[in-house]
């Protein structure tokens, strides 16, 4: 599973190839479905990216919490 997010930042229309970010979801336990909701909220919610460094994120999967 490949998931492509677009670039939209100040310098997008300066960048001849847009950044990608490329998942191998079968190496992660959690699954593919799982991943794809944590990477897109915390693509989405800039300030809870805080909760990636103290383990609050690991229980915001477990639990579900995800979706926005």
């Amino acid at each position: 599973m490949t998931i492509d997010r677009h670039y939209r930042g100040p310098f997008s229309g300066v960048l001849k190839s847009p950044p990608a970010i490329v998942a191998k979801a079968d190496q992660f336990e959690v699954g593919a479905v799982p991943l794809y909701w944590f990477l897109r909220y915390y693509l989405e919610h800039p300030d809870d990216r805080r909760e990636l460094a103290d383990g609050r994120a690991v229980g915001r999967l477990l639990r579900g919490e995800l979706v926005s």
